[in-house]
C-alpha cells in the first residue's frame, strides 16, 4: 500500500512539473526552431495533398544580392512564398504600413518596439523571386505567418494574394484558395520550374 502510494505521489509530482515547465520550454524551443517548427507544418501540407515544397530557397538575383524565402508551397493552382516570424507577445500591424508596433513584457505595463513590415518585405521578395524565374507574380500568393500565441488584431485586406496567418490556419488557408474554380497549373510545366529552382538553390 505504501509503494502505491509512493508511486501514485511521485506521478502527480512528475504531472505537475511537467504542465508548469512544459510551456515554458516550449516557448523557448519555438522562439529558437520556429523555422523548422513551421516547415514541419508545411511539408504535412505537401505530403497530404501532394504538392511540392522547398524549404529555406536561398537565390541569386540579377544585382548579385541574394534573396531569401523561407518555405515556397508549389500547390496545384498557386506558389505560396512563405515568410514565417515569431513574436513573444503582440503585433499592432496594417498591411501597408511601414513599420508595425510590437509590445512584450508585462501584459499591464508592456514595451513596445517597431519592427519591420513582414507582409512588404515579403512583396519584395516575391518581385525578385518573379523576375529570377520568369514566373508570372500573380501565380504568388504572399503568406506572413506568426506562432498561434502571438495577439494580433484582424487582419483586413483588399487583396486575394496577400494573407497575414498564424501558424493553425495555414492549411485551411491553402485548401481555400486550391478551391477556387481557376484553371490548374501545368503539372509538367511545374515540375520543371521546381526541379530548376532546387538546382538553383544556393542553400539546398
Amino acid at each position: 500500500m505504501f509503494y502505491l502510494f509512493l508511486t501514485f505521489l511521485i506521478v502527480s509530482v512528475l504531472a505537475i512539473l511537467f504542465f508548469i515547465f512544459f510551456p515554458i520550454i516550449y516557448k523557448r524551443y519555438l522562439n529558437k526552431f520556429f523555422l523548422n517548427v513551421y516547415g514541419k507544418k508545411a511539408y504535412q501540407i505537401a505530403n497530404k495533398y501532394d504538392y511540392y515544397l522547398i524549404n529555406k530557397l536561398t537565390l541569386e538575383a540579377n544585382d548579385n544580392t541574394k534573396i531569401q524565402i523561407d518555405h515556397l508551397l508549389f500547390g496545384d493552382k498557386y506558389l505560396y512564398v512563405i515568410h514565417d516570424c515569431y513574436y513573444d507577445g503582440a503585433i499592432e500591424y496594417k498591411e501597408n504600413d511601414r513599420n508595425w508596433i510590437f509590445y512584450y513584457g508585462k501584459a499591464k505595463r508592456p514595451n513596445k518596439r517597431f519592427t519591420e513590415n513582414h507582409i512588404i518585405t515579403n512583396k519584395n521578395l516575391i518581385s525578385k523571386l518573379s523576375m529570377i524565374t520568369g514566373l508570372d507574380k500573380s501565380l504568388m500568393i504572399n503568406v506572413v505567418l506568426i506562432n498561434n500565441s502571438c495577439i494580433v488584431n484582424e487582419f483586413k485586406t483588399d487583396s486575394s494574394d496577400v494573407a497575414f496567418l498564424k501558424v493553425k490556419s495555414l492549411k485551411d488557408f491553402i485548401l481555400e484558395l486550391e478551391g477556387r474554380d481557376i484553371k490548374p497549373l501545368d503539372k509538367e510545366q511545374l515540375r520543371y520550374v521546381v526541379h530548376d529552382l532546387a538546382r538553383l538553390n544556393l542553400k539546398p
